[in-house]
């Protein structure tokens, strides 16, 4: 091969890997500057429709999902917490959520600890505390464990109430660590369980 032909040959190599970085970074800053443009995001939840507008919450999605990996699909998840992302200029996308990948439109997103970190916001929306209390007064039959020496008791109606009344007045937080757990209140350390329309109270400190 002759020098020239072997300059050029370099060349076209240089210019074509220069062409696909910089195609690799223009998809990058597209997706990125999609994801910067929620409006809202929807869920569709227990037959209703829940809206969550809080700029803090969607900028804290947007900058969970900009550091997942991602990937073009043509499938999307059957199970999950399905919503719609609405888009400032007017459009949307379809999302259901997994424990461990985000399917939006055509793109599929993974990452397990991001997806619990995307639940844990739409908990405080699915999960909001005035729902759980509903729940506690209508439920006849609230199930008591203690986690420690596995003891199950069924709460009678005062010890229902003082549930309640403590609940009503505790401070809530999200918990990911318990399957199925909703929320945590910190005072005292009540484990909010929900399966279906059944409550389960771990690790009561105060009813005795």
């Amino acid at each position: 091969m002759k020098k020239h032909e072997r300059i050029t040959q370099k060349f076209l190599i240089i210019f074509f890997i220069i062409i696909v970085l910089t195609g690799c970074h223009q998809v990058v800053n597209e997706q990125k500057e999609v994801l910067n443009e929620f409006q809202k995001i929807i869920i569709f939840s227990k037959g209703k429709e829940i809206e969550i507008l809080n700029e803090t919450d969607l900028s804290n999605i947007n900058i969970i999902i900009s550091n997942m990996k991602s990937e073009k699909n043509n499938e999307s998840g059957v199970n999950g917490i399905k919503g719609k992302i609405i888009f400032k200029n007017g459009s949307s996308n379809d999302f259901i959520l997994q424990p461990d990948k985000l399917y939006i439109g055509d793109n599929l997103y993974q990452g397990k600890n991001e997806c619990g970190q995307i639940k844990n916001i739409f908990a405080k929306y699915i999960y909001d505390k005035k729902y759980i209390i509903s729940l506690l007064e209508k439920e006849e039959n609230i199930k008591v464990i203690a986690k420690d020496i596995e003891i199950e008791l069924i709460l009678d109606d005062i010890n229902k109430k003082k549930l309640i009344d403590t609940f009503t007045n505790a401070n809530v937080k999200y918990n990911n660590d318990y399957p199925g757990i909703a929320l945590v209140s910190q005072f005292p350390d009540y484990y909010i369980g929900l399966s279906g329309f059944n409550i389960h109270i771990i690790n009561p400190n105060t009813l005795g």
